[in-house]
């Protein structure tokens, strides 16, 4: 484990020293410590947000930042809200200070160019669902049928 001292100007040895922690860290740790802050962090009445939220993002790591992308934009705000959570969880589980949070808006082309124009509700929820599966429990539990004749 790496970890650098700095120590406050004009102190005396071993008073007010700050630890700056300094670990190496990969991808798949980055990925491991994401899965345990989804599964730890909720909030009662944002909990399907956030489980809606954490379907969509893209995890890139380019030590030391990690980047969160995202392809909605109605969830920049929930996700700009919870940010700060994010990044004090990373930096502990990872055991690094020096790890950045950026979020980024993806702007998805190849879906939207095979997308027809006309949908049936049915059909467009079925091109949703088989990109985001969690919407196929979202209909179960709000008892949502497409299939009936307008």
């Amino acid at each position: 484990m790496k970890q650098k001292q700095q120590q406050t100007p004009g102190a005396c040895s071993g008073i007010n020293t700050k630890t700056t922690k300094n670990q190496s860290f990969t991808e798949n740790d980055v990925v491991q410590a994401w899965e345990s802050f989804k599964r730890t962090y909720s909030t009662t009445e944002e909990t399907t947000s956030l489980e809606a939220l954490y379907s969509l993002i893209n995890l890139r790591v380019e030590t030391p930042n990690i980047i969160l992308q995202f392809s909605n934009r109605a969830f920049e705000s929930l996700l700009n809200k919870i940010k700060p959570d994010i990044l004090l969880f990373l930096r502990e589980k990872l055991q690094n200070d020096s790890i950045q949070l950026q979020t980024v808006l993806v702007e998805i082309k190849d879906f939207a160019s095979k997308t027809p124009i006309l949908l049936t509700d049915s059909q467009r929820f079925e091109l949703l669902a088989s990109r985001y599966p969690l919407l196929y429990e979202f209909k179960e539990k709000l008892g949502l049928d497409f299939d009936i004749d307008h």
